[in-house]
């Protein structure tokens, strides 16, 4: 009788688990993996995010709905299951909290409805790397299959089975049933996505009946499943591309950029492309508008443009100075903001820290190719037809914001050591039309050390494929603030 009972669980689980998609357990530990190492950290950028996720019952709610964009799969509504995944779907979903007036300063019941539609970005943006190899980076899958010889119904259901039994209690406990109808309907009806309220609420507490049976349904299978994919076991977490630490911090980069543009803010960072060519193509459009290289006193014609760190410091004679320049073609020049703020995370210092000055930048400049090393160069290579370098550079006009010293951070702090310029003004005038934008400089005041920073290239650790590929939360940022 057990083991028919267990057969049945199983079947049940297997029924509505879909293909081709990562198992609700797994998306929920990205997506809470992402609110611990990230979002409860950026409150001083984005006011009201790290507040949000304060409240246990918030993190609850996030946990489960990173279960929710499957809700049409099984027989219910594919199409419909299928458009919750995409850009078009979160872009709908922003705007309808932007029309209903939400700002940082959310109420109880504002947050609630946030921590679910982060929970829904969270679970697809980790698709991605998961499934789809990009830019001679293998997916999740891929490596499953080329390394356990597992095809991607054996990864998916295999490895959501294995997580099932880690950590159990802990995962009961954070979850919570909740479902905002109204504004999902609403969300479906903006997106022009047909569906009705009965599916989805069906879709909806299947996915949940799902993540509270998991545990259970699953356990009997853990051995045969660990004989067929060792290399999915032992890698889940620290894969540089799908895996879970990886997810976490894309998850991290797009639930900062939806919660701004749901909040009326604006955020840019460099983010993952995932094979994407252009922001304004495909269901995934990522931001693709910084530019950012690092110059060189002491190696005049080098150009950094691709290298994965920024640096700034030194003495006379073997100064370091960084250029960044956000695209904001994508902002109506009459968008309306209190403040804009620079924030670039510093990976180190060698010597005393140094205080640092942000300028504005008097003429155009060519970001450029130049790498040392794919993971950790600094230095470049010489530049090439017109790229930027220490010889060809913009000038500087003054400084736009009181001076920042590397050692006002501690480099240990959770969420990333950042450091923060104040440039409104600079962003004023760079809203005038493209041909006023050349960007922003940053300078060391005096002699000191030097302060190395994530650049927009940040990414990989090193080469061995397990260093998690967390750095790409870390690069620079423009934050507007309404």
């Amino acid at each position: 009788m057990r083991g028919s009972l267990l057969c049945a669980a199983l079947l049940l689980f297997l029924a509505c688990h879909p293909a081709h998609a990562i198992g609700g357990r797994i998306h929920a530990e990205i997506g809470m993996k992402c609110v611990d190492d990230y979002l409860v950290h950026s409150e001083a950028m984005l006011p009201g995010l790290g507040k949000l996720f304060s409240r246990r019952d918030n993190r609850r709610i996030l946990y489960q709905a990173c279960a929710f964009p499957d809700w049409g799969y099984g027989g219910i509504n594919q199409d419909a299951g299928e458009a919750s995944h995409w850009h078009p779907f979160m872009r709908a979903y922003a705007d309808v909290f932007r029309d209903k007036g939400f700002t940082p300063a959310l109420d109880a019941g504002s947050q609630q409805e946030m921590a679910f539609f982060l929970g829904a970005v969270c679970h697809n943006i980790a698709d991605l790397p998961w499934h789809f190899s990009s830019d001679g980076n293998p997916s999740f899958l891929a490596m499953s299959d080329r390394i356990d010889g597992a095809g991607h119904t054996d990864t998916e259901i295999g490895s959501d089975v294995l997580r099932y039994q880690k950590d159990r209690l802990w995962h009961w406990s954070n979850l919570l049933y909740y479902a905002p109808m109204d504004t999902l309907m609403e969300v479906f009806i903006r997106a022009g996505v047909e569906t009705n309220r009965k599916e989805v609420e069906r879709g909806i507490f299947r996915e949940g009946l799902v993540l509270w049976a998991g545990p259970p349904a699953t356990a009997w299978f853990v051995d045969d499943i660990r004989r067929k994919i060792p290399w999915a076991e032992k890698h889940i977490e620290d894969y540089y591309f799908g895996g879970i630490n990886h997810n976490a911090a894309a998850c991290a980069v797009w639930c900062r950029y939806w919660y701004a543009e749901s909040v009326g803010a604006h955020y840019l960072q460099q983010m993952p492309a995932y094979g994407a060519k252009h922001k304004d193509t495909g269901g995934y459009r990522p931001y693709l508008g910084v530019a950012d290289a690092a110059l060189a006193e002491d190696l005049p014609e080098n150009n950094t443009g691709m290298e994965s760190f920024l640096t700034v410091g030194g003495a006379a004679g073997a100064r370091r100075v960084s250029l960044l320049r956000f695209d904001l073609t994508h902002l109506p020049a009459d968008t309306a903001f209190s403040r804009a703020t620079l924030w670039m995370c510093l990976s180190g210092v060698d010597g005393t820290p140094p205080v640092i000055e942000a300028l504005g930048l008097t003429g155009s400049w060519g970001e450029g190719a130049g790498q040392s090393d794919p993971f950790n160069g600094k230095t470049g290579r010489v530049s090439e037809g017109g790229e930027v370098s220490w010889t060809n550079r913009p000038g500087m006009t003054d400084s736009t914001d009181v001076p920042r010293a590397a050692a006002d951070v501690d480099l240990r702090q959770p969420g990333g050591a950042w450091l923060s310029w104040d440039i409104t003004g600079l962003v004023r005038e760079w809203m005038r039309g493209d041909e006023h934008n050349h960007g922003v400089g940053l300078a060391p005041v005096g002699d000191g050390g030097v302060a190395e920073f994530y650049s927009s290239q940040a990414f990989r650790a090193g080469p061995d494929g397990y260093c998690g590929g967390t750095r790409i939360a870390f690069r620079p940022m423009l934050v507007l603030l309404p």
